[in-house]
Parts: C-alpha cells; structure tokens; sequence
C-alpha cells in the first residue's frame, strides 16, 4: 500500500463520521494499527480490508489514481438458491468432519465463497450454482 492508501482510508472513514478508534474496533485492530494504516499507507490484512469492502470502502480505489464512480443506490440481488448451496455445502462438511466454526467465520466463508461462485459464473459461463460445490470443497481445503 502507499501513503495515496493512507489519505484515501482517512477520507473515507471520515466522510461515514467515525473515529480512528471506533474503526479500529470495529475492523479488529489495535487503535495503534489502525492509525499507522492512515498516516503510513500500511497494508492491512486481508481480513481488514474484506470489512471495509463490507462497509462500503472501495478497496480497488487505493490502486487507481480516481475517486471511485458513484453508484447508484440500487436493491443488492441476492441469488438465494445459490446461497443455500454454499450454505448446504459448508454445513455438510462441517457435520462430516464433526467441526465447528463460530458465526462470524461461518458467516465470512459463506461470503468468500458466494462472491466466488457469482465471479467464476461470470468468467465461465456457467450457473454459479453449478460451480458452488467445484469452489466450496476447494476453499474447505484452503481451511483445513
């Protein structure tokens, strides 16, 4: 990252009226952590920057020299057989491996893996549902 990274994040958190503190805790890091992301240009893990694109930060932005494009404020599509499949598929797993995850990581895998399948239907051609096992079992791998 750079310090173009750095100004852009601060920008950001402040135009949604939060402090360093509060977006230290709220995407898990130490206050300390946080400000060197602004004033640096850090790299924050993956994890941090999966929860400020969860947020509405523009992650691809710090890699381009212009502001992200306005989007309009339209109704998110949510393909609901697809989710119940990376949700079978996860739960399936989990009871045949006798493991558990708690809800945040669960709930971040079923993310991950959704986001996946939606990105492989696009490349490929194909139903995302028709991927969702193909790119569940191979993120489980990466996991276990």
């Amino acid at each position: 990252m750079n310090a173009d990274f750095g100004a852009r994040l601060r920008q950001w958190r402040e135009s949604q009226g939060l402090t360093q503190k509060q977006m230290a805790q709220v995407v898990g890091v130490a206050l300390r952590t946080y400000a060197r992301y602004e004033l640096e240009g850090g790299a924050p893990k993956s994890h941090v920057l999966r929860t400020l694109s969860g947020m509405g930060f523009d992650v691809g932005w710090n890699v381009s020299a212009d502001p992200p494009e306005e989007k309009e404020d339209r109704p998110v599509t949510i393909d609901l057989d697809l989710l119940a499949e990376v949700i079978f598929l996860l739960e399936g797993w989990l009871e045949r491996n006798h493991k558990q995850l708690e809800p945040r990581k669960k709930a971040e895998f079923i993310a991950t893996a959704y986001d996946f399948c939606t990105e492989e239907e696009k490349q490929a051609d194909v139903s995302a549902v028709d991927v969702a096992p193909r790119v569940v079992e191979r993120f489980l791998r990466l996991v276990s």
